[in-house]
């Protein structure tokens, strides 16, 4: 999609008018909804990292918009607890996206 963006701006600079039917060019473009399975597919390999208390955790918070109280009644924790784990958790994600272990 950047590249095809660029293509585009460069031939507007330029003054063309380029008109391409897109029969030409479909099987080019990805498909949008194989990466949204890719980014759930790393999501799910990055959270095997983590304790299962922490994944639960994340999932439960973060994916799923439970709030903390209510993640903390459903695991019998202290909110200020599931606050922490949250954090930590979140940090350990952070580490790992940057240090590109999936």
């Amino acid at each position: 999609m950047i590249v095809r963006n660029k293509l585009i701006d460069a031939l507007r600079r330029r003054g063309h008018q380029a008109s391409v039917p897109i029969e030409d060019i479909v099987d080019l473009v990805a498909d949008e909804r194989q990466s949204v399975s890719t980014d759930e597919q790393d999501i799910g390999r990055m959270m095997e990292h983590l304790k299962p208390v922490q994944r639960d955790i994340v999932r439960a918070i973060s994916l799923d918009g439970s709030s903390v109280r209510d993640t903390a009644a459903r695991l019998s924790m202290t909110e200020g607890a599931v606050r922490v784990a949250l954090h930590r958790a979140l940090r350990s994600l952070a580490a790992i996206y940057r240090g590109g272990t999936t």
